[in-house]
């Protein structure tokens, strides 16, 4: 499963991060691909319909300069296997979650430190980040523009 949201914001670094404008949100569908069940042996579950794993409401300024994200995830009708003989309907639903993100500044670019959550993109141009704060299994592409 994949799923990806593009968020074109503008920071005063020197100002604590502090959004300048109005961010620019854009929401790319979920891909869901090959549903299993955890025991191997069942039935795949089945979806009725579009999953959404994070649809981006809202960024807002967050904690000592950070970004606070509000996302809705979107489960639908799915039938899912009920002790491996028979299937049973789960209903869909949405569930909202909030969560902050701290922002690197952007001189990591020119001091060129790299770690296993943190590294330069090839063109050394993007910070790319893994398993940020609450964002655990997401990878995150910022790449700084001057204005």
């Amino acid at each position: 499963m994949s799923d990806v949201f593009e968020v074109d914001v503008t920071l005063a670094w020197q100002n604590e991060n502090a959004i300048v404008g109005v961010p620019k949100i854009k929401n790319v569908p979920s891909v869901v691909t090959a549903p299993h069940d955890r025991e191997p042996k069942c039935l795949a579950p089945v979806l009725k319909g579009d999953f959404d794993l994070a649809t981006l409401e809202s960024v807002t300024p967050g904690i000592a300069g950070g970004l606070h994200f509000k996302m809705t995830t979107t489960f639908p009708d799915v039938v899912v296997s009920q002790v491996c003989s028979s299937t049973k309907l789960a209903r869909a639903k949405k569930a909202t979650d909030e969560q902050e993100m701290m922002i690197p500044q952007p001189t990591l670019l020119a001091m060129g430190m790299s770690d296993q959550n943190t590294m330069l993109s090839p063109d050394k141009k993007s910070l790319i980040l893994k398993n940020v704060s609450g964002f655990t299994g997401w990878v995150w592409t910022l790449t700084p523009t001057p204005k």
